[in-house]
């Protein structure tokens, strides 16, 4: 009788047990399921933000290339230039369309529309051969607008911005100076030609481009870039820019564009409903200020109380309690709290240990 009572009761615990496990896994699913939701509301978010800034990048080179074509169809052709090498030659296509961007505003007045691509086209294929890096290949792009800008060959961009970022380029531009003037020109001279202002953005930049695509090429460097594993993998992310692109274009980026505009519309137009909000943020803190004054006072009149009635009376029964630091009765009060807490742990505890 004694051991089918045991077995009944630990067949009893364990349904309780397997009750309580059937339950710990369902909460568990539903975490689960939980967390996958979010994930998914997450990179749904994620994505779209994506989108929408891959499509405001896009907008920006159409607007900003619109400055230096004189007909929609040109703008066009030259957003369709810088992809197409920006494809070829594995670049991040925002830094090869903005730099591109900057460049043609520069030398609109000094090159023509064909000479600024044949440019662009030299250094990013001369950079790609190099294998530089995005930073310096903006870096060196910069030089080169600046030259544009400035209309002349100056110390400051040749030996310090474009000859620190492309190995090799100082005698690049010595070899164009040497074309333009007839003559083989030898460093020094080049410099002081430079130094005397003698060189202009319009007869040197266009030889540029030739020289460092010549240069690129030479060896077969270029060749072996072109085919490396970097270049590919830069590929597939402008492959996935474009694709991002025209999610944006076909629908998405006008959809966002009303519900911008709807939104600016409603909040320009509800005044009223800030200012309500202000008027309750405002009620709320003064209840709070006004709890805080309540507690306070009580708190108070607490502890005058507290001493007029019970401090007081049993300081003068027993003299031995002055000599205590502090407040007594809060250190009693505390000793008490803390017996509470600590009992009720100790029952828990022994509640798991049973």
């Amino acid at each position: 009788q004694v051991y089918r009572q045991s077995v009944a009761a630990l067949e009893r615990d364990f349904k309780r047990a397997s009750a309580g496990g059937r339950d710990f896994l369902g909460t568990l699913r539903e975490v689960r399921s939980a967390f996958i939701a979010l994930t998914a509301a997450n990179l749904a978010f994620t994505g779209g933000a994506a989108v929408m800034r891959t499509g405001q990048m896009f907008e920006g080179i159409n607007a900003a290339m619109s400055m230096t074509s004189d007909s929609t169809s040109e703008t066009a052709s030259k957003i369709q230039f810088i992809r197409d090498e920006a494809y070829r030659l594995g670049l991040d296509l925002k830094t090869a369309a903005q730099g591109f961007v900057q460049m043609s505003v520069a030398s609109k007045e000094i090159m023509s529309s064909g000479q600024t691509q044949e440019l662009f086209t030299g250094l990013s294929e001369y950079s790609t051969a190099l294998g530089l890096d995005q930073f310096r290949f903006e870096k060196a792009l910069l030089g080169f607008t600046q030259i544009a800008n400035k209309g002349q060959l100056m110390s400051e961009e040749v030996k310090n911005q474009i000859g620190e970022q492309l190995p090799g380029a100082l005698d690049l531009f010595r070899k164009a100076a040497s074309e333009f003037s007839g003559k083989e020109l030898t460093t020094p001279e080049f410099f002081k030609m430079m130094e005397k202002g003698q060189l202009l953005a319009e007869d040197i930049l266009p030889l540029m481009g030739k020289m460092m695509s010549e240069a690129a090429k030479k060896g077969g460097a270029l060749e072996k870039m072109l085919n490396s594993n970097g270049v590919a993998m830069r590929r597939l992310q402008q492959t996935w820019t474009n694709f991002q692109n025209v999610i944006f274009m076909s629908g998405f980026g006008e959809a966002l564009t009303r519900t911008f505009n709807s939104l600016a519309f409603a909040l320009k137009n509800n005044d009223g409903a800030a200012k309500a909000i202000g008027i309750t943020l405002g009620g709320l803190i003064d209840g709070f200020m006004y709890f805080g004054g309540i507690v306070h006072d009580v708190s108070l009149l607490t502890y005058h109380y507290l001493n007029k009635y019970i401090v007081d009376p049993l300081t003068q029964l027993v003299p031995a309690l002055k000599e205590i630091e502090g407040s007594w009765v809060a250190q009693a009060a505390g000793v008490l709290i803390a017996a509470s807490a600590f009992a009720k742990l100790s029952g828990f505890l022994w509640s798991i240990v049973k």
